[in-house]
């Protein structure tokens, strides 16, 4: 960038022709619904797409040169999602120091807060993108089911959020006058349908979905399926829905969780509502079993570490358990993520001690 050239001219800059590739946009409505049964998927030359037969493509700059774009207007830029998913009791324990900068990187070095479908899956991403001194939000979106979803998620919300800046907003405008009543792009590296969805929050307070529809389900091509239930009423607990959400609110395994979930969506209650067994506030049911599914997947991880400090120790499950209550008060049964970890941690040291 030379001295007399602004941010903005640099960030406006046309591309190059190598520079622009083809992003495929679904046409049927049903098609990107996930639910058509007219048009069937196809391998598409142009975009590399396993892809609806009825898409067009648009133009479009990918991540690498969208950032390439932003390095040369301000090699100081940077990006933050909008929310973050901050674990409760760490928050708590930063909070019980009573020292800020405990909870300022609590709050910093939380990972972002992605949306969620009925399945537990990000498939969307709000963020801000600072460049040149100026802050600006950006959205990335991706169908349910998409490989690499976070690594999707942020170089979309960041081409979002670079356009918004007047990086490819030409391609961008194209794309939305050849199309203006349909915003539901999919491309080969797995960029967005682009709209904005409500954040699910893995913390599940408030978290409701709307009580009259099921999340998108990406561009699969799924048979006609049968009636769903009736919709409760506005701000009504659904009876069916919270009794899986009881029995996932038991689970001990994330395979069992996996069979509600897919009970959940057989039945078409993923989206219902239901009252937290744990904290009793209100959400959706795919909400609260993606976030039971977290705690559970953050146990199993530290179960792992306690078997594998047990092991350098030299000592057996139930010696552990032991160590794991003295230190703690709680069995395998009872314990937290934190806990165990806790637990862990002392085991190795007492281990390093006594050597």
């Amino acid at each position: 960038m030379t001295e007399t050239m602004s941010v903005t001219d640099t960030l406006r800059k046309p591309f190059k022709p190598g520079e622009i590739g083809k992003l495929p946009r679904v046409t049927c409505r049903m098609c990107s619904r996930g639910n058509c049964a007219d048009h069937e998927r196809v391998w598409c030359d142009v975009c590399k797409s396993n892809i609806s037969e009825r898409h067009i493509h648009l133009d479009y700059v990918g991540h690498a040169d969208v950032t390439s774009r932003l390095l040369d207007a301000d090699p100081d830029w940077s990006w933050v999602p909008a929310e973050r998913d901050v674990d409760p009791q760490l928050m708590a324990a930063a909070l019980a120091t009573g020292n800020p900068e405990m909870v300022r990187l609590v709050l910093e070095n939380s990972p972002p807060k992605f949306d969620l479908d009925g399945n537990g899956d990000p498939v969307g991403l709000w963020i801000r993108l600072t460049v040149g001194g100026v802050t600006r939000p950006g959205h990335g979106s991706c169908p349910s089911g998409q490989n690499d979803a976070v690594k999707v998620l942020i170089g979309d919300a960041l081409r979002n959020a670079a356009m918004r800046f007047g990086v490819a907003v030409d391609l961008w405008a194209k794309g939305d006058r050849s199309d203006p009543a349909s915003e539901n792009a999919t491309a080969s590296g797995g960029q967005a349908r682009r709209g904005r969805q409500a954040p699910a929050r893995e913390s599940f307070e408030n978290a409701k979905p709307a009580a009259s529809r099921q999340p998108p389900s990406g561009n699969t091509v799924r048979p006609a399926q049968a009636p769903r239930p009736p919709a409760a009423a506005d701000g009504e607990i659904d009876e069916d829905a919270q009794a899986i959400a009881d029995e996932a609110s038991v689970a001990r395994t994330t395979e069992a969780l996996k069979t509600l979930n897919t009970r959940a969506r057989e039945e078409h209650r993923l989206a219902c509502l239901i009252r937290n067994p744990a904290t009793g506030g209100t959400g959706g049911l795919g909400q609260y079993i993606a976030w039971r599914k977290g705690i559970l997947q953050k146990t199993e991880r530290a179960l792992d570490e306690l078997m594998k400090a047990a092991a350098t120790a030299g000592i057996d499950t139930t010696e552990a358990e032991h160590r794991l209550v003295a230190a703690t008060g709680h069995n395998l049964e009872e314990a937290t993520a934190e806990e165990i970890e806790k637990a862990a941690v002392l085991i190795l040291e007492r281990a390093g001690a006594a050597a």
